[in-house]
């Protein structure tokens, strides 16, 4: 693979809208902890939500494989098992949205760890590695909070 430019300067748009799509697992975070009223259920739709953004980073991590002209295997084969673990998720665990979310969240973790690979050998702008390290930092909290609000406040509601 060759490398890229790590000095690269973000397109305007990168930061706000990579940032704006963290604010839906908040929303849904505090919807499961009863702080804000959704018109649907906060935890399937946090789950939902991760698996399409787990869809999207490994299509930035396809982007690698396929602009290289001697790409690794293991980019794209970790950027569709994330996809699948995604969609398996939402599939799997529509009876367990709080197990879901830990597995997605999870999932967050893995493509980030890809993305500090991808970092460190040269291939994603580092301004960039350090905007998805902030997005995981404030998304994967998130879905573990909704995780246990389903424990806590089911508990709280039956008692």
């Amino acid at each position: 693979m060759t490398k890229k430019s790590t000095g690269q300067t973000l397109h305007p748009f990168v930061t706000p809208l990579t940032l704006a799509g963290a604010l839906p697992f908040l929303g849904c975070s505090l919807a499961a902890w009863r702080l804000l009223q959704l018109p649907f259920d906060p935890a399937y739709a946090a789950v939902v939500y991760a698996a399409v953004i787990l869809s999207f980073l490994g299509g930035i991590q396809w982007s690698f494989f396929l602009t290289e002209p001697a790409p690794k295997a293991w980019i794209i084969i970790i950027s569709n098992l994330l996809a699948l673990q995604g969609w398996g998720v939402v599939l799997l665990f529509t009876a367990s949205p709080s197990g879901a979310c830990i597995v997605l969240a999870l999932g967050l973790c893995i493509a980030l760890w890809v993305d500090g690979n991808l970092c460190r050998q040269g291939f994603l702008p580092e301004n960039f590695y350090r905007l998805r390290q902030l997005t995981t930092a404030l998304v994967v909290p998130c879905l573990l909070a909704t995780a246990s609000a389903q424990h806590f406040v089911i508990a709280a509601h039956l008692s």
